[in-house]
């Protein structure tokens, strides 16, 4: 059955509230199970979890609105700019409700001088990528964002962090410890300790794929 015969087999207020499900969540999973648990409680139509993802995909696409996955990832690379690191640049946004609690990028500490004018302390001593990260002026960018909800008291309990590189090691044991629920990372960054961590946590964690639900 086609999406466009099942949609119009829907009463209106079927309707609405899908279409007010796939606003509010990202992934086409938990769309498809609130939408049945109220489906079979009304009487409604039942949907299939895969008619109800491309659904979700078509919607979208058509409308041309960015899901939520893709407006706050948008918003990790818009707070990397202000990165100082000469090495790379790294933003993170942590989220909770599709609400924004805090944003993080990699640069030095508060006040102090900043990379790009002192030089790259990791250069200097000819530091690999992905070694001896206490070597280094900067903090991360998901450690600025973790420490800026701390500043100001903001709870991170169950939050989404999104973030343009997978974390590293001593980022991945902030995560777990501020009991951020999930890790949404665009680029990846080979940190086998990381990996192991987040999932021996059991943090969920998932690669950021535009205009596509999860």
């Amino acid at each position: 059955m086609g999406r466009a015969r099942i949609v119009d087999k829907l009463p209106e207020e079927a309707r609405r509230f899908l279409y007010k499900l796939i606003e509010e969540h990202e992934s086409s999973f938990e769309v498809a199970e609130r939408y049945n648990e109220e489906a079979s409680r009304r009487g409604w139509l039942r949907i299939s979890q895969p008619t109800i993802y491309r659904i979700i995909k078509r919607r979208r696409l058509e409308s041309g609105r960015p899901s939520w996955d893709e407006y706050f990832m948008e918003m990790a690379r818009l707070v990397a700019r202000r990165s100082t690191c000469l090495r790379n640049k790294v933003g993170a946004v942590l989220v909770k409700d599709n609400r924004i609690l805090a944003t993080g990028y990699n640069g030095a500490p508060k006040g102090l001088p900043h990379c790009s004018e002192t030089g790259c302390l990791r250069e200097k001593l000819r530091i690999p990528s992905g070694e001896r990260h206490e070597l280094c002026r900067g903090l991360h960018a998901e450690q600025n964002c973790i420490i800026q909800a701390a500043v100001f008291g903001v709870s991170t309990r169950g939050a989404t962090l999104y973030c343009t590189h997978f974390p590293c090691s001593i980022c991945a044991k902030m995560i777990i410890n501020a009991e951020i629920a999930e890790v949404v990372y665009e680029h990846d960054y080979d940190d086998r300790m990381a990996k192991k961590l987040l999932e021996q946590a059991k943090v969920r964690v998932r690669r950021f794929k535009p205009n596509l639900p999860p």
